[in-house]
Formats: C-alpha cells, sequence, structure tokens
C-alpha cells in the first residue's frame, strides 16, 4: 500500500511536534569592553589618553526575540564581574547613578547593557568572566486609549497603568506651540507611544522633548516632555501602552578574553 503522505505535511507535523526549534531563545553576550589607565593628574577619573573615563567598561549585548524589554529590574539583578584569576571587581556607577545602564533599540527586543569598573585588571590577567543573572521587565498585552488633557500644571492624567500629572507647559511666546511635562512616581516603562490629538480627532506633530527623573530616599519623580505644534490647552491622548507587566530573568555565565 503506497504512503500518501506528502511532504508538505510531513514538514508541518514535524513543526508542530518540535515548536522549540522554530522559537529563538532570549541570549547574552559580552559585545566589546575596553581597558583605559587613569590619568594621575585628574581628580575626575578622566583617561590617561585624553578620551572618556578610565577603569574597564564591559558592553553585554542581549536579545529577546518576540518579547518588548520596557526596562532592567536592578533590585532582582545580581552581576559579578570577575578578573581570569578569580579577583572580583567592583562595579561603578553609570550615568544613570546605577551600576548597570540599559540601551534598547527601537524594537524593544535587544540592546546593550553597561557595567564596569574603576579598578583595573591585573598585568597578568587576559581574560575576565560575568556571573548572576540579568532580569529585564517586558510589557505584555499592548493596548490603545484615546484619553482628555487639560494642559494646566497639576491636571492629572492616566496613561495606561502609570499615574501622571501635568507638570508645567509653555508657549515660548509662539501662539502655534508650546512645551507639555508629564510628571510621574513611578517610570514610564509601561508607556511605548504618545501622541496628541485636536479637537477633529487629526494628530498633531509633535516631538519628544527628553526625560529625567529626581529625588531620592525612596522617592522620586520622572519626567517627560513633549514640543507639541499647537497653542490649545484642551487636547487629546492617544496613548499606547502594556497593559501588563513581567519579569524575564536571563542567567549570566559569560567569558572573554583578548581574542573573545
Amino acid at each position: 500500500m503506497r504512503n500518501l503522505t506528502s511532504p508538505l505535511v510531513l514538514m508541518t507535523l514535524f513543526c508542530i511536534a518540535t515548536p522549540c526549534l522554530a522559537q529563538k531563545q532570549p541570549r547574552l553576550e559580552i559585545a566589546g569592553f575596553s581597558v583605559a589607565k587613569k590619568d594621575p593628574d585628574s581628580d575626575s577619573g578622566r583617561a590617561l589618553g585624553g578620551f572618556g573615563t578610565s577603569g574597564l567598561q564591559v558592553d553585554v549585548y542581549f536579545e529577546t526575540p518576540g518579547q518588548a524589554v520596557v526596562g532592567i529590574d536592578l533590585k532582582q539583578t545580581k552581576v559579578s564581574l570577575k578578573t581570569e584569576d578569580g579577583t572580583e571587581l567592583p562595579l561603578r556607577e553609570q550615568l544613570t547613578d546605577q551600576t548597570l545602564s540599559l540601551n534598547m533599540n527601537e524594537e524593544r527586543n535587544g540592546g546593550t547593557i553597561q557595567l564596569g569598573s574603576e579598578t583595573l585588571p591585573g598585568r597578568a590577567n587576559t581574560g575576565l568572566s560575568l556571573n548572576g543573572a540579568i532580569v529585564l521587565t517586558v510589557g505584555k498585552d499592548s493596548k490603545t486609549e484615546e484619553i482628555d488633557l487639560k494642559v494646566v500644571a497639576g491636571t492629572k492624567v492616566k496613561l495606561g497603568l502609570l499615574d501622571a500629572t501635568v507638570g508645567r507647559s509653555g508657549d515660548d511666546g509662539d501662539q502655534e506651540y508650546q512645551m507639555i511635562q508629564l510628571n510621574a512616581g513611578n517610570p514610564f516603562d509601561s508607556v511605548s507611544k504618545i501622541e496628541f490629538l485636536d479637537s477633529k480627532g487629526e494628530v498633531i506633530e509633535s516631538y519628544f522633548g527628553g526625560s529625567g527623573s529626581y529625588g531620592g530616599d525612596g522617592s522620586m519623580t520622572f519626567q517627560q516632555s513633549y514640543n507639541v505644534n499647537s497653542a490649545a490647552k484642551s487636547l487629546k491622548l492617544r496613548v499606547t501602552y502594556f497593559s501588563k507587566l513581567e519579569s524575564l530573568k536571563l542567567p549570566l555565565d559569560l567569558k572573554c578574553g583578548l581574542g573573545f
């Protein structure tokens, strides 16, 4: 009796039986590192060569296929940086006042994590190792809503999971332009896109003006500002946000040498 099963059916059955083969898994990889000797006459940690900061800097590349990263959980992330002889190097603060700095691509499914140390490896060492775990926060179930916005300082606005207020606004004397600042007690991680709409529901041209944070002792204020080509004080916001945030733990066990 002839077997009437076609190659296409066999291939389909194989893919169903082994779905893991078709799915890329998250990964970490050391993308590069730099070592710079300190200028002995510098009080700011300048490198002896005159470019950048002295010490050791390591870039860890990551990929999270099919998952949108919104931030890094610094409380759960634990990383140790060691030289080839097992000496642990203390991590220094990055520009974010944290020991790890996250830079993502536009798709939010990859990027780099930077870390470093002011302590240089001993001369006999030719390799480095990273151990521990990096915990990323990923967004799930993207949603889009339109909400009313009164452009008046102190006005409360709900941006999906995030409670925010209008910090300040101004038109700098230009009746067709204004700067709108939004403040919140938590990072804007869950918000992926904000658009400003006029009374007819048409999108107003706007530009992201920057972000920042300030505070301390457990109380922080996070800010984002937008330059909006409208002086109207009654607008609508079209907010795209993640309705769920989950943790993605990536075990860290990496080594590299001068030749990677």
